[in-house]
């Protein structure tokens, strides 16, 4: 009887958290501000929102195109990488807000 409780206690919570992605991604998706989340590793855009769309025109099938729209100048591209990296390690590591002007 606990293995059917376990299931069923593992499909409760898969859907709990199907539903919070959902909610997550619209309340994105409705923000004013231009929002890409970028998985920068496995080259993949994870989430284009309708601001980003409205900004650049048209959404971005990989991380590497994203990048190369968004910031053209290779070099910037590069510094801005490098500089999001260490900072989101930070925030990884100690759990503090990431400030957007300074990294951006």
């Amino acid at each position: 009887m606990s293995f059917l409780r376990d299931i069923t206690d593992r499909k409760r919570a898969e859907e709990t958290l199907r539903n919070n992605e959902i909610r997550l991604r619209a309340i994105l998706d409705a923000t004013p501000f231009p929002i890409a989340m970028v998985d920068v590793q496995d080259d993949n855009v994870e989430f284009w929102s309708r601001s980003a769309l409205k900004l650049f025109g048209h959404t971005a099938p990989s991380a590497v195109e994203w990048y190369q729209i968004a910031y053209p100048d290779p070099d910037y591209r590069r510094a801005l990488i490098e500089r999001w990296t260490t900072a989101l390690e930070t925030v990884r590591e100690s759990a503090q807000a990431v400030n957007t002007g300074v990294y951006g």
